[in-house]
């Protein structure tokens, strides 16, 4: 039995050594928690709630412009799209074929 207490007692002092540390460290977070509350209750009483700049005051108000294009109609192609490609690999011989091609195709 008492070759078993010495490891037993080290064990139990390590534990209680924790235990304390992490008290310490919960305190102090506690402590700093009700020192930064403070320090904002404080503020607040001594200035009122009130801000020394005035808040910018809102832009007049403008109506919505009108659209100066119409709206595209249902059903209605829209315009055309410019593409730029590379066609790599290719003449402007083949080029010129396939531009050819897709305008016969319209």
């Amino acid at each position: 039995m008492v070759a078993v207490a010495g490891p037993v007692v080290a064990a139990v002092a390590e534990l209680v050594h924790i235990v304390l540390i992490v008290a310490a460290v919960t305190g102090g977070l506690v402590l700093a928690a009700g020192a930064a509350y403070a320090t904002v209750r404080v503020h607040r009483w001594r200035t009122r709630g009130t801000t020394a700049v005035s808040s910018p005051a809102p832009p007049p108000w403008r109506p919505v412009q009108a659209r100066t294009a119409p709206r595209q109609v249902a059903g209605q192609r829209p315009p055309a799209i410019e593409h730029h490609i590379h066609l790599h690999g290719l003449g402007a011989a083949d080029v010129a074929a396939i531009i050819r091609h897709q305008q016969e195709g319209r």
